[in-house]
């Protein structure tokens, strides 16, 4: 009975351990770990519509270089905005306006590093704002006036969810992101 209650006793130092371990290794890496959630989210939703057939009116790349970039700097923005390029390969959309908004979000993944003395909220929902009018300026000009006014609904409905995130959760994430 002893022997049984010691391999018990064990399994339980070893599990702590490796909790304590697990949460050590989020506590000083966390850096990575935001950076690699950021990534794996938008991966999600970026390949949801190959998988499934449903196309999300959302998208996280907007928030995860926001984030990033505010928080830790434009490097990391930088990361996630690249780590995007690898799903849009992944689900074979690539195309002028594709290319056009990865590469307008690494200019504005590096510049929001600068706006971090703001709230996030006002960097955030300028970030979106800005991206939006840049991107239909373009996809009006150089894609046409018909592709550019069918995107309207869906960024309607994507600016409304991550103004309301922004507003609601953003100081909170933030928060968390530099603890």
């Amino acid at each position: 009975m002893r022997k049984k209650k010691k391999q018990i006793k064990y399994v339980n130092k070893q599990v702590i351990v490796y909790l304590l371990l697990i949460f050590l290794s989020i506590f000083f890496f966390k850096k990575f770990f935001f950076v690699v959630l950021y990534i794996i989210l938008n991966f999600i939703v970026l390949n949801f519509r190959r998988w499934t057939g449903i196309k999300l009116p959302i998208e996280v790349i907007s928030f995860a270089t926001t984030m990033a970039g505010y928080v830790y700097g434009p490097a990391e923005a930088i990361i996630v905005v690249s780590s995007s390029w690898i799903s849009i390969l992944f689900s074979a959309r690539v195309g002028v306006r594709i290319l056009f908004s990865q590469f307008l979000l690494y200019f504005l993944g590096y510049f929001v590093s600068f706006f971090s003395n703001l709230p996030i909220k006002f960097v955030g929902i300028g970030f979106l704002l800005v991206r939006y009018m840049i991107q239909m300026t373009f996809e009006m000009y150089y894609v046409g006036t018909m592709k550019a006014v069918h995107q309207i609904p869906r960024r309607i409905f994507n600016f409304v969810f991550w103004v309301f995130i922004y507003l609601s959760f953003g100081d909170f994430i933030v928060h968390i992101m530099k603890l």
